[in-house]
């Protein structure tokens, strides 16, 4: 590969007496002068414990080495995490659990349900009401009718009796019929749940198990692919061998691919304006493929605006990495238990401090990070920062206290004469040892 390009020592500025201007006072304030003091503390302290940083970095370089994918070589609590994370898998795929919750019904649809159960319930009162109204008519004519009989005479009443009776056949009775209910438009009729449910089990028979891969592997372990366990095991080892945790995050793992689009990410055309940003190339001693990371393209101002100028930009550049990343694993890595399975990630970070100041880029890379480590376990053998200033280290020092000791023993941090000697150890073959 070609020699990388040392980035020169940051100076240290050193002040000189200088004559005071005429037109500025001979004394400074002494609060200047203890803030200028101050911020010259700082550097100084910062600086100084760069090659502390330096040397934790370099203790840390070979600390990690990658285990086993060899279902003998694990312990007997791992062997047994495996297993139960086979069990839950294949009951998941049966239950047809990889797959997105039915969304909930936005509020303006439970508004119009709420209003047309309102009309309906009104006009049930409407109805009920000219049903009483009705009654009580009846009621007061039937009152009426007896009122009228009782005030006529014996004459009267025998001149309106017939001289014999007759035999009259009794009518039969009148049911009434309830004026039929208006559904108000929109609403549906009715339907007996019985029924409803009847309908549901006929017409929506179970889904078979649904077929999922990862990376062209199987995720059933029922399958019989051996590299169905290396998969399951880069999920566990994320997370300390936790089942629960580990099937959480591969859940995820696959709805996310679903929702982005991923198995068919690699046949979108996304351009090359990116080439410069991130590519593949070489091997490290080990056979792993690495993957470099360049920020300081960034500094074309153009090519800034093309990336993160608005919404759809960022989108189509997150896009582009996860095409990349996705390339790089399905081409050049291999999931059998004795194969390579991870990759080597180098960032240069040289001429970078302006541009990773800059709001837009911090949180695309936060973003792609963010996303990296919840879909892709166990993907990075080695994380190596080469040319970093002096703020880089002594930040990298800090939070190396706050991650795992097996996140931090994958980083490698160098710089000055130190990125050479780096790169010389760790990468050195252009093709894959054989």
């Amino acid at each position: 590969m070609a020699a990388t390009t040392e980035a020169a020592p940051v100076p240290v500025h050193v002040p000189v007496p200088a004559e005071t201007p005429a037109n500025v006072p001979a004394e400074a304030p002494a609060t200047e002068a203890v803030k200028v003091e101050g911020e010259a503390a700082k550097t100084s302290d910062a600086e100084a414990g760069a090659p502390v940083a330096e040397e934790r970095s370099q203790q840390l370089r070979s600390s990690f080495k990658e285990e086993s994918n060899f279902v003998s070589d694990l312990k007997e609590s791992e062997k047994k995490a495996l297993q139960e994370l086979r069990v839950r898998v294949e009951e998941a795929l049966k239950n047809n659990e990889f797959v997105e919750p039915p969304p909930a019904p936005p509020k303006s649809e439970e508004r119009r349900k709420s209003t047309e159960g309102d009309k309906t319930d009104g006009v049930k009162e409407v109805v009920e009401v000219e049903e009483e109204k009705k009654t009580i008519t009846e009621t007061e004519v039937k009152a009426e009718a007896g009122d009228a009989s009782k005030d006529k005479s014996p004459v009267e009443e025998s001149k309106s009796t017939p001289a014999a009776p007759l035999t009259e056949t009794p009518a039969a009775p009148v049911t009434e019929t309830p004026p039929p209910v208006e559904t108000p438009a929109g609403a549906q009729a009715e339907v007996p749940a019985a029924e409803t449910a009847a309908e549901v089990t006929e017409a929506a028979p179970p889904a078979p198990p649904e077929d999922i891969y990862l990376w062209g592997v199987p995720l059933a372990p029922g399958k019989g692919d051996e590299r169905t366990d290396v998969v399951l095991l880069k999920f566990l080892r994320a997370r300390d061998f936790k089942v629960s945790d580990a099937f959480t995050m591969l859940k995820n793992t696959v709805l996310w691919r679903k929702k982005f689009g991923v198995d068919g990410i690699l046949e979108e055309d996304l351009g090359h304006d990116w080439d410069g940003v991130a590519y593949m190339h070489g091997y490290d001693k080990e056979g792993h493929p690495v993957c470099y990371n360049v920020y300081a393209v960034f500094q074309d101002n153009e090519l800034y605006q093309k990336t993160f100028g608005d919404e759809t930009k960022r989108e189509k550049f997150l896009r582009w990495r996860v095409q990349l990343l996705e390339k790089g694993i399905q081409e050049q890595l291999s999931f059998s238990p004795g194969g390579v399975s991870s990759m080597v990630q180098i960032t240069d970070l040289k001429n970078s401090a302006s541009t990773l100041g800059k709001k837009d880029l911090k949180q695309a890379a936060n973003q792609i990070l963010t996303l990296l480590q919840d879909n892709y376990p166990e993907f990075v053998a080695k994380k190596i920062f080469i040319n970093a200033s002096w703020w880089y280290l002594a930040y990298y020092t800090m939070i190396s206290h706050f991650v795992s000791p097996r996140t931090s023993s994958k980083f490698v941090v160098a710089r000055g004469a130190k990125v050479s000697e780096t790169l010389f150890n760790t990468v050195w073959r252009s093709e894959p040892s054989k």
